[in-house]
C-alpha cells in the first residue's frame, strides 16, 4: 500500500488483520477519526502483554509501544510498513530486556557479590541508585584522587564505571570496562576483581601521563 491509495481501513486488512487471524495480536480497535489503531500483542499473561497505539497517516506513522513501567516510540514511512511484524518482535524483546534490567536486585548484587570485596578492604560506601544500578568508592586513590565506581546491571553483561571525582582531573577521564553478569557466571565475584584491579591499573597509567593542557 502506497501513500496514493492510502486509507486507515486498508492499512487495517492489508497489515493487521493477517496478524490478528494469526493471533498474533488481540484486541484490535480502529478509531478513524483520530486516525489511531490501537492493540495488544497476544502474550500469555494479558497483564503484562505490550500494547500498541499506532497514529497513522498518509505517508507516515508514529507507534508508541508500552509494556508495565517503559514505553517506547517509533515513527516510519510507509514503504516499511510491511514490516510492522519483525517492529512488533524487535519492540517487545527491547521492552522486555528493560524490564529484565530494572527487576535487577540491586540489594543482592551488594550483599552477595560486593560485601565479599568489602571486607577484602578493596571498596567501600556502597550503595544502590534510584537507576537500578550499584556505586561504591575505591579504598585505594590514585595520586591523593578518590575513584568512584558506578555497576550498572544488564541483561548478559554489567557495565563498570570508573570515575575520579572531580572527574577529568588534569585531563583525566573515565575508564569502562564490562563484565559477564551473574547469571550467566558462577564467579562474579573473583572476575569482577580482577576487573576492578585491571581498570584500576589503567587509571594509574592514564595519572601517570595526563594530557597536555
Amino acid at each position: 500500500m502506497t501513500a496514493n491509495d492510502y486509507s486507515i481501513e486498508k492499512y487495517v486488512s492489508e497489515y493487521l488483520k493477517p496478524l490478528e487471524e494469526k493471533g498474533i495480536i488481540t484486541d484490535l480497535r480502529v478509531i478513524p477519526c483520530r486516525c489511531r489503531i490501537m492493540f495488544r500483542l497476544n502474550e500469555p499473561s494479558r497483564e503484562n502483554s505490550m500494547k500498541v497505539i499506532i497514529e497513522t497517516e498518509a505517508d507516515e506513522d508514529h507507534i508508541t509501544f508500552f509494556k508495565s513501567d517503559v514505553s517506547a516510540e517509533e515513527t516510519f514511512r510507509s514503504p516499511e510498513r510491511r514490516f510492522i511484524y519483525q517492529r512488533l518482535m524487535a519492540a517487545n524483546k527491547s521492552l522486555n530486556d528493560e524490564l529484565n534490567r530494572m527487576s535487577v536486585n540491586t540489594d543482592l548484587y551488594i550483599t552477595k557479590y560486593l560485601k565479599p570485596l568489602e571486607e577484602k578492604g578493596l571498596i567501600k560506601d556502597l550503595a544502590t541508585c534510584k537507576n537500578h544500578s550499584v556505586w561504591f568508592t575505591m579504598v585505594k586513590d590514585i595520586k591523593g584522587v578518590s575513584i568512584t565506581v558506578n555497576l550498572i546491571p544488564g541483561t548478559t553483561v554489567d557495565t563498570v564505571a570508573f570515575s575520579p571525582l572531580p572527574i577529568d582531573i588534569n585531563g583525566n577521564g573515565v575508564v569502562t570496562t564490562f563484565i559477564t553478569n551473574p547469571i550467566n557466571d558462577d564467579h562474579y565475584t573473583e572476575n569482577l576483581e580482577k576487573r576492578i584491579q585491571e581498570s584500576m591499573s589503567e587509571l594509574k597509567v592514564i595519572f601517570d601521563n595526563p594530557l597536555p593542557e
